[in-house]
């Protein structure tokens, strides 16, 4: 299984999906994923990362921040040691995720068995509260971690303060003596830089040269008492701060079967999560994988390593009695990517991941065998054919009736003659076997042997001839032609050597073959007409959709500008009367009752 992993590239996919971990850890938990032997365990994580896809489609990713292993700590912690600051801050960094994962969980999220394990996580309040009160960010010890700590370093900062201003009255008494004016500290203590010529002129302890030598470094004896005081202090906040740790590494051992559940439950759901946004990324769906499933469906199956812009869609569908997909085509590729795409996204479905298709389904695979490309061993001088060879004499030792077969240009590399019927033997021992086979192949007798077999589905990727280069579509129920002399042909070769090949191939193919080969071009055509039809199609139906939006918003804002009107043109009426309600008010008494009236009337 290994060499298949990679030979399909798989080891490529468990690297994007490592760039969405936060943890090394996590990262060695994506390299540990392999095939699942149970199914129920396979459902199990199947449903923990489509319950994650859920969230991350619902709310965003969850939120996790880059953390450290802290196993070692731990254990440290229970053998007696003490827990450092850094320590510490690591043991922080695992209960700040728990605690935004539990305001995370605070939303309405689905039930499920991801959000069950998810909810046992547990934030030990005081010794993160703890942690946080006596630690800082870059690993120093607050000084209100204790009140004995505090008073420790008020008297430290009193006592370098003295000797600040002690040093500067003593620098400014003694610059005559000093080689510049700038005081320095010598292991820790203050010291005046003495030209070497008045060494003497200074009393106290001399702390070295300068690299020149026309410099001593002097602590002058009014500072030595102050040293002395300020070391013996220093030790003591030493004390103190160990004292601290001891007690936070207490709290940390009292916490140690929590703390090792947390990280360990941080750790899966950071794998999980981080295969659930590399399956968002490219727009993956979880397949259905059954023990009992007598089919493979991938629809829409695409390449998840091709650019996914780029990347030609297919259908692969192989549904029992057939237990045998026959791809024939052209020489340039398109039935390797084919194969690869098949191989690639089964190995990924009994691994429990997401696949990029539309629709999966799939039986639990017990192995994937694949035979892709010239793996010619230079070291045992094994010709492009022994290798090949010796890589079917594997399979065909190993598959069961629960395996998939994966084999490129079966039986390629040697006399047409043989090698064709070495393929079909080879075919029918597997398929007697029960194991599903995709396959490709170039052989004119097999392609015959296929179509005239009940258990095998012929299929071909399909060439556009005038571009010279194959389209990588699949095409069910066809038979491809390799169009080697065309390719020759678009590639440079002598003109003559193309024609007489042409010659050749005419007089060698039976009639049958000839009209094959001229409908599989007819098909080409009318598949390349078709797409661009729903090309076309799908060019109108979005600009009908467009056009009616355009109509829908005209339709919105004249229906809007009419009642804007209407409410502006109430407003006006209402002022109006107002105003005339005022006029007629004033006039009352001056003006007999019915002229009142009147000219209400006419307002």
């Amino acid at each position: 299984m290994k060499k298949s992993y990679r030979t399909l590239e798989f080891s490529f996919i468990q690297d994007y999906i490592k760039n969405y971990c936060f943890s090394e850890m996590a990262k060695k938990r994506i390299d540990q994923i392999q095939p699942f032997q149970d199914i129920d365990d396979l459902k199990l994580y199947q449903d923990d990362i489509s319950s994650a896809m859920k969230i991350i489609y619902a709310y965003g990713r969850i939120p996790l921040a880059p953390y450290e292993d802290i196993k070692e700590i731990l254990q440290k912690a229970q053998k007696g040691g003490v827990c450092y600051p850094q320590d510490l801050l690591k043991i922080v960094q695992i209960l700040k995720n728990v605690q935004e994962v539990q305001a995370y969980l605070d939303q309405e999220i689905e039930q499920s068995h991801l959000l069950e394990i998810l909810s046992l996580l547990y934030l030990p309040k005081d010794l993160y509260n703890e942690i946080l009160k006596c630690v800082d960010p870059s690993g120093n010890i607050y000084d209100h971690a204790s009140h004995e700590l505090y008073r420790l370093r008020r008297q430290i900062s009193a006592i370098e303060a003295n000797m600040r201003k002690k040093i500067e009255a003593l620098r400014a008494q003694n610059k005559d003596y000093l080689s510049h004016d700038v005081i320095s500290t010598r292991n820790d203590h203050f010291v005046l830089p003495v030209n070497v010529s008045y060494k003497n002129q200074i009393k106290g302890i001399h702390h070295g040269h300068s690299s020149s030598g026309r410099t001593t470094y002097v602590e002058p004896e009014e500072i030595v008492s102050y040293n002395n005081q300020l070391s013996q202090i220093k030790q003591d906040e030493q004390l103190e701060i160990h004292r601290i740790l001891l007690e936070l590494t207490k709290k940390v051992r009292s916490y140690d079967r929590v703390l090792n559940e947390d990280l360990e439950i941080m750790i899966e759901m950071d794998a999980v999560f981080a295969i659930s946004e590399y399956g968002k990324k490219l727009d993956m769906v979880m397949p259905i994988v059954d023990e009992n499933c007598q089919e493979i469906e991938l629809l829409k199956a695409r390449h998840p390593l091709i650019d996914q812009k780029e990347v030609v869609a297919n259908d692969i569908v192989l549904k029992k009695p057939q237990d045998i997909l026959l791809i024939s085509g052209s020489n340039t590729g398109g039935k390797t990517v084919a194969l690869k795409t098949a191989g690639l996204l089964s190995l990924m479905a009994i691994c429990g991941l997401p696949i990029p298709v539309t629709q999966a389904k799939l039986p639990l695979f017990d192995a994937v065998f694949v035979d892709v490309g010239d793996e010619q061993s230079i070291e045992q001088s094994l010709s492009t054919f022994s290798s090949h060879m010796k890589r079917l004499v594997f399979i065909t030792q190993h598959a069961t009736k629960n395996s998939l077969v994966i084999i490129d240009e079966i039986c390629s590399g040697t006399d047409p003659k043989e090698g064709e019927s070495l393929a079909e033997a080879i075919l029918t021992y597997l398929h007697k076997k029960g194991a599903y086979i995709l396959a490709s192949t170039h052989y004119s007798a097999l392609k015959e042997f296929a179509k005239e077999s009940d258990y095998i589905k012929i299929a071909s990727v399909e060439f556009d001839q005038e571009k010279m280069q194959p389209t990588y579509r699949l095409l069910d129920g066809s038979v491809g032609n390799s169009y080697a002399i065309e390719i020759s042909k678009h590639l440079g070769l002598n003109q003559d050597i193309i024609q007489h090949a042409f010659i050749i191939k005419d007089e060698s193919m039976t009639t049958s073959q000839k009209l094959l080969e001229k409908l599989q071009s007819e098909l080409s055509a009318v598949l390349q007409e078709k797409e661009a039809l729903e090309k076309l199609q799908k060019e109108t139906a979005d600009k009908e959709k467009h056009y009616q939006q355009l109509i829908d918003n005209y339709q919105s804002k004249k229906e809007k500008m009419i009642e804007e009107a209407q409410s502006d043109a109430n407003e006006i009426l209402e002022e109006a009367q107002n105003k005339a309600d005022a006029i007629l008010k004033e006039l009352q008494g001056q003006i007999k009752p019915h002229q009142v009236i009147q000219a209400k009337k006419q307002l």
